[in-house]
């Protein structure tokens, strides 16, 4: 019993239904849009935001204001965990477009095996 139970554990552990966790939306927002790979958003970062596919702001725009508003410690720079966080979601968590995406790929593959 202990061996399957153990079994069921590894299998569980490894099986990418189970294995998603989306991290924070404003840490994706941030490493999505950080283009000098620093782990912050600077005021050029900040004004020239790429990726907005997935996500929702809790606030105006990106305006110079806007940032100011949001560097707490006034070093010129965003950080999403201790001044991102709470303003950004997601629309959809991308683990669920995952799990459609992998659902859809099932469907094609099973459509070509019947054709």
């Amino acid at each position: 019993m202990r061996c399957l139970s153990a079994l069921a554990c590894i299998v569980l552990a490894f099986n990418p239904a189970f294995a998603c966790e989306s991290p924070p939306a404003a840490e994706a927002f941030v490493y999505e849009n950080d283009m000098d790979l620093d782990g912050v958003l600077d005021m050029s970062e900040w004004k020239n935001v790429k990726s907005m596919e997935n996500f929702r702001v809790k606030f105006g725009d990106f305006s110079k204001a806007e940032f100011k508003k949001f560097d707490k410690n006034k070093d010129g720079k965003l950080e999403w965990e201790s001044e991102l966080e709470g303003n950004i979601e997601y629309i959809k968590d991308p683990c669920e477009i995952k799990e459609e995406q992998e659902n859809f790929k099932k469907s094609k593959s099973n459509q070509k095996g019947k054709s």
